[in-house]
């Protein structure tokens, strides 16, 4: 009998829940990972009380604590995948997952996410992962931190790269189901993209030429597990969540002090980082899109080093919480109406 249990069998699929913890039946997504780009951990302890027993033995009946589990996820990015994503990570609910159109033809659908600051609104999602082998279901999947990188230099990835943690509840062994295919456009790492940094300027207008070589954002929004009389070994299907933060690092060609003045003035900036794909449609012209906005971000004290000959800066930077907005927004453009949840 062949071995199944091999990392070319291995696969997850996903349907983002109805109802919060509530584990759905049907998968309805595929997640195209890297190879090796998902892992999964089971926590459970076992009690160690020895007791008197009047002899050399002292355990007679131990028994299993509660149990968590955690999982991370790596992929290339599509442009038809961001909503789906920032649906876990900065705002859910249907309405998320449905464009805007842009009434070119053939038509382009906008999707813009920006998170609430007072509901916790966070899409969870239910998950089969495993191989040929085994398959297992997990429900309450929720993302605890997710990373957007891209490098735009030689020997960087050939595409924009989003990488996950999240945390899950253990359910059993299960069978895997048929999701159909879902068209995927990835965001090129080395084609289309822009990086602007503006501070008295609208967010957008100041691009950074001849500067830019990579950057990375991550949105933690300190998701922890709550356990409760009711809930036995398992988390409850709701979980606590802290304050939001919006991290990242931009790698710059040290040029000249423009923005290490900036730093050291502790002036606010704005980031975006922009991918621009290929046309959609015309009248208006419509191209698939991505832009990350952060609109108010402090850099903070650069990394000074060299990319073979060239001096370059390593800033990271911290997203702060403008006046009446907030402090990250996704703006996504597809030829997809509507996102498959």
């Amino acid at each position: 009998m062949a071995y199944l249990n091999v990392l070319a069998n291995a696969r997850v699929q996903t349907k983002i829940e109805a109802v919060r913890g509530t584990a759905e039946t049907v998968m309805t997504r595929n997640l195209e990972l890297l190879q090796s780009g998902f892992s999964w951990t089971y926590d459970q302890a076992r009690s160690d009380e020895p007791e008197m027993l009047g002899s050399f033995s002292v355990d007679r009946d131990t028994v299993l604590l509660e149990r968590s589990c955690t999982f991370s996820f790596e992929a290339r990015l599509a442009f038809e995948m961001v909503p789906w994503w920032m649906s876990l990570a900065l705002k859910g609910g249907t309405a998320v997952r449905t464009g805007t159109t842009t009434a070119s033809t053939p038509p382009g659908y906008t999707y813009t996410i920006t998170p609430d600051d007072t509901v916790d609104n966070l899409d969870t999602f239910t998950m089969k992962a495993g191989d040929g082998a085994v398959a297992y279901q997990f429900r309450r999947c929720v993302i605890t931190s997710t990373t957007i990188r891209a490098s735009f230099g030689p020997g960087g990835e050939a595409t924009w790269r989003i990488a996950v943690e999240g945390r899950a509840i253990f359910v059993n062994t299960t069978t895997f189901d048929s999701p159909a295919a879902i068209a995927r456009t990835m965001i090129r790492s080395k084609a289309g993209n822009l990086v602007f940094l503006d501070t008295a300027s609208a967010i957008g207008t100041t691009q950074l030429t001849g500067k830019a070589r990579s950057f990375s954002l991550t949105i933690d929004n300190a998701i922890e597990d709550k356990y409760f009389a009711e809930t036995g070994l398992d988390a409850g299907a709701d979980f606590g969540r802290g304050a939001q933060r919006i991290t990242g690092e931009v790698v710059l060609e040290a040029l000249n002090d423009n923005e290490f003045a900036l730093m050291r003035a502790n002036t606010a900036t704005k980031l975006r980082f922009q991918n621009t794909g290929a046309n959609i449609g015309a009248t208006p012209t419509t191209d698939y899109l991505q832009q990350l906005d952060v609109p108010q971000a402090k850099l903070n004290s650069p990394a000074m080093g060299y990319a073979g000959n060239n001096r370059i800066y390593t800033f990271p930077f911290i997203g702060e919480k403008p006046l009446a907005a907030q402090a990250i927004t996704s703006k996504t453009v597809t030829a997809t109406a509507t996102v498959v949840a």
